[in-house]
This record gives C-alpha cells, structure tokens and sequence, in this order.
C-alpha cells in the first residue's frame, strides 16, 4: 500500500469553485509569484531603506495587531526569460499602486498575466514589472515509479521547503521492502544523477531508465511462470548508482539492484490540462 503525500490539485477545484461563487475566476486565470514570503517588523523595515512615511501609512492603516510589512524569503523558480526580478531580501511597499497591507494580498492574482512590484532593495526603492505564474498550469503531468521511489516534478509546497531546486526530479515516497526503500533510508530527495549521468527533468530520467531495462527478463519470467524457481537465477534488473539530494542541500550516493520482474518501471502520464485522461507505460 502505498501512501502519497500530496493529492492532485484537480480534487480542489469543486470546492475551489463554491468558494468564489461571488467572484468567478478560472483556476487557470489565477497567476502567483513564484516566491516566499516573511513578515517583517516595521523597525526592521526602517533598516532595510523603508521611507518613514510608508512606515507612518502602514502603522496608521493597519488593522493587525502586529504591524509589518513582508519581505522575499526565497526565490522559488526564477524564469530564464525573467528581464526583471525579485531578490531574496526585497521589501514589497505595493502591488500596480496599490499599498500592500496583509499577507493574502501576495497570494495570487486573477485574471493577471503581470504585476507591477514597488520594492525596497540595497536601501533603493524601485519598480519592477514581473509575469506570474498560473497555478493551473503547476500541476502533476508525469509520475513514475523505478527502483521503488515514486518521482515527479516537485510541486510548489517542496520547492518552499528546499534550500536549492537541484533538478526537476522528485522522489516523494518509496514503496515499502523495494530496493530504493532498503538502500536509501529515505523518500524525499532529488535525483541528480543515475551512474554517473546527469538527471534534470523527468525526460532524462525516463531515458535513463528505458537504457538501463534489463535484457535478461524473459528467461527469469519463464521459470518462475512455471514454477521452476530453482532454475529461475538471479532477479532481472541492473546495479545502479544514484546520487540523491535532500530538501536541506545533504547529499547521498546509493547503489541499488533493480527488481524488473517483480517491480518493473512504469510511468502515469497525461496532456497539459486537469481534465486529461492519465495513460500507463511499462518500460
């Protein structure tokens, strides 16, 4: 039995819908920052290069009791295209004019392809333009299952909690007594490279995987379809070297002998939208 720790954001949308009856938006018309956010104190904000009368405006107008402003923690994705962007450590004042004053003001926007960012940054305040992303096109399109770790692309929660995006493959759970599960005393972790090959999108995992398809299954299958398990030999598979990293930047190298027969690769896989039918593939 296997248990997932995260569930597809597709189960969210009946709900999501019920909860902006009053205000309809697609989910795919929901754009974000790909960042995190911090509270800070408004002396701490002073430090940083805040204007006093921003700090002035903030300590008249805000109804929380503990008045702050909120700064970049951490820079989640940064677009290759990406002219400007956030740093971590940049002090949002407002968003398209407007001043920001909660948190909830930074969790998305509808209906917006950009947004125009007031920041404070080297005690300089300035204007940046940055696109969003949209939240219905970050969802789970590929998962696949090899040496007993269960991968996809990590999701937003992951990237939060990771010091360093170090590839696009993401090991979320290990099915239990499989060769990943005994070797690796882990489940979360990062794949970046498979016998010495560089792995950074799930694409160079699944090449890797087809190459490394043991030739030797159909010998073993015969035997065991018969019930020769004296005569079956050895469990098809290949010794492979992985190395993994984890959320907190540690890294590991494992090795591991594949079981083709008994837990052979396969990846789920669908289209670009939440409605796509998923379609198996054994490797």
């Amino acid at each position: 039995m296997v248990a997932f720790l995260g569930f597809d954001i597709s189960l969210l949308e009946s709900t999501y819908k019920s909860l902006i009856a009053d205000s309809p938006c697609a989910i795919n018309d929901i754009g974000v920052l790909d960042v995190e956010y911090k509270a800070i104190s408004l002396e701490g904000a002073m430090a940083l290069g805040v204007d006093e009368r921003h700090i002035n405006d903030i300590w008249i107008d805000s109804s929380d009791d503990k008045k702050s402003l909120f700064a970049v923690k951490t820079i989640l994705q940064k677009r290759e295209d990406d002219v400007e962007s956030l740093e971590v450590g940049d002090v949002i004042l407002n968003i398209d004019g407007q001043r920001v004053k909660h948190i909830d003001e930074l969790a998305g926007f509808a209906d917006r392809s950009s947004v125009e960012l007031t920041i404070v940054r080297d005690m300089q305040e300035m204007v940046v333009s940055l696109p969003t992303t949209k939240i219905g096109h970050d969802i789970t399109r590929q998962v696949v299952f090899w040496a007993g770790f269960y991968l996809q692309e990590p999701w937003r929660i992951i990237k939060q909690k990771t010091y360093k995006i170090h590839s696009q493959v993401f090991s979320f759970c290990s099915r239990t007594a499989s060769p990943g599960n005994r070797e690796a005393q882990i489940f979360q972790f990062y794949i970046t490279e498979i016998n010495d090959t560089p792995i950074q999108t799930m694409d160079d995992l699944v090449s890797v995987v087809k190459q490394l398809s043991s030739p030797d299954a159909e010998p073993f299958n015969k035997a065991v379809a018969s019930n020769n398990d004296s005569s079956s030999g050895v469990l098809p598979g290949r010794d492979v070297k992985i190395r993994m990293v984890r959320p907190n930047g540690k890294d590991h190298v494992i090795t591991v002998h594949t079981n083709d027969h008994y837990m052979p690769a396969w990846r789920a896989i669908r289209g670009p939208e939440i409605s796509d039918e998923w379609k198996m593939e054994y490797f």
